[in-house]
């Protein structure tokens, strides 16, 4: 299975950055209501959707708190089915100077998630639970660089099979960021 994850983590690095850069307007603002950065955000999200096509933002509040300043915003980013972010921002928050790193390091763990998934024989072995003492030790020994960093699996179905049943591979950063692959035990398939 071929993913073009490069391309999707710059694509999602620059949204972040335009992210960031339009709620550093709003910083300052502390009397900014949520109905008024919700209109400046749905004018950027239609910018974003022409530049970036297959591309979807959207976001929400995590509280009921009208002033942006006590609420926190919870932008979710999708390309297809096959990849999803998520970004918890507090106004104030300015981007971790480390980010760039964590993308780095984050895209060797997707190798390494790949490799694994490439040397497990899924057409003898269809047991989603002989697959998952497999992850297991794999991720035994897996040394993680960052110490706020937690990365799991999760099936789409309870089916206890594999074949047709996709896997997500979460990554979670700081509790800032969660990070989804939709991974699918098939050959030569290419998720764009």
């Amino acid at each position: 299975m071929i993913y073009d994850i490069e391309k999707f983590l710059l694509i999602y690095r620059q949204i972040l950055a335009e992210f960031y850069f339009l709620n550093g307007h709003f910083n300052t603002k502390e009397k900014m209501m949520t109905v008024d950065y919700d209109a400046v955000f749905t004018s950027w999200r239609s910018d974003m959707a022409k530049k970036y096509r297959n591309v979807f933002i959207d976001m929400h509040w995590a509280t009921n708190d009208r002033k942006i300043t006590k609420n926190q915003i919870i932008m979710d980013v999708r390309h297809r089915n096959t990849y999803f972010f998520e970004v918890k921002y507090q106004f104030g928050d300015i981007l971790n100077p480390d980010f760039d790193d964590f993308l780095q390091y984050y895209k060797s763990i997707l190798d390494k998630f790949f490799e694994l998934n490439d040397t497990f024989d899924y057409e003898i072995k269809n047991s989603a639970s002989e697959y998952e003492k497999y992850f297991y030790e794999w991720k035994k020994g897996i040394k993680l660089k960052y110490q706020n960093m937690v990365f799991d699996i999760l099936w789409s179905n309870n089916s206890g099979e594999i074949k047709d049943n996709p896997l997500y591979f979460n990554v979670v950063y700081r509790d800032t960021f969660l990070f989804q692959i939709r991974y699918l035990f098939q050959k030569d398939i290419v998720l764009e």
